[in-house]
């Protein structure tokens, strides 16, 4: 790698890593999930898991990356009968995380752990639009020893189990809790929960799944 292209990403992955969450905003397109600001944070962008999806191939190489073919496709919870596909997120441009636009989506947080790896694997679901619920708006019934399945580009299908499920209110998010290093692979599923709040904009608190590999 070039040194300034490596100079650049290791920027990146500090300024992608550093996490302090104030969930629950409105997103533009009527669509809650919690919308989770980042700010500099450098204990915690010091111990995170610093992967960041590297550049693509160049012209007609047609060896596939084998970080992209790690990435998470699809998700499955039996226990709720949901199928969703998996698209990578990142941050915008103000520093908020981004959300998948439509309500059927799952994202995951591509500047997190990889599935399968060491770490938080953080996936982000929206609960209700104008239009209707959203995709994790059931994610709160679940229970432990509960399956979710990870099916990953190369095919391969990961299977988690539930180890908790926790609500919190938006002011105190517990952010190295849901995005920080874990001793084992760790799945993290997100969404707003509680009263929604019209004159704000917002819900008042964050439902976080947690599930250990199998």
């Amino acid at each position: 790698m070039h040194p300034h292209a490596a100079h650049e990403d290791k920027r990146r992955r500090e300024r992608a890593l550093s996490v302090t969450l104030l969930a629950g905003l409105l997103l533009p397109a009527a669509l809650w999930v919690g919308n989770h600001e980042l700010v500099q944070r450098t204990s915690l962008a010091a111990s995170l898991s610093a992967s960041v999806a590297p550049a693509p191939l160049a012209g007609d190489q047609k060896q596939r990356d084998p970080r992209e073919q790690a990435e998470p496709r699809a998700l499955a919870i039996p226990a709720l009968a949901l199928e969703a596909s998996v698209l990578p997120v990142g941050l915008n441009a103000d520093g908020t995380v981004e959300v998948p636009a439509r309500v059927a989506d799952v994202g995951w947080y591509r500047f997190g752990a990889l599935p399968g790896e060491r770490g938080s694997t953080v996936m982000l679901g929206h609960r209700s639009s104008w239009t209707g619920p959203g995709i994790f708006r059931e994610i709160g019934t679940l229970r432990r020893d509960d399956e979710i399945e990870v099916a990953l580009r190369d095919g391969t299908t990961l299977t988690y189990r539930v180890t908790s499920v926790a609500t919190y209110p938006q002011a105190s998010f517990p952010t190295e809790l849901v995005y920080g290093p874990t001793e084992t692979p760790t799945l993290r599923l997100v969404t707003c929960s509680g009263s929604y709040l019209p004159r704000a904009n917002r819900f008042t608190h964050n439902t976080v799944v947690s599930a250990e590999l199998l």
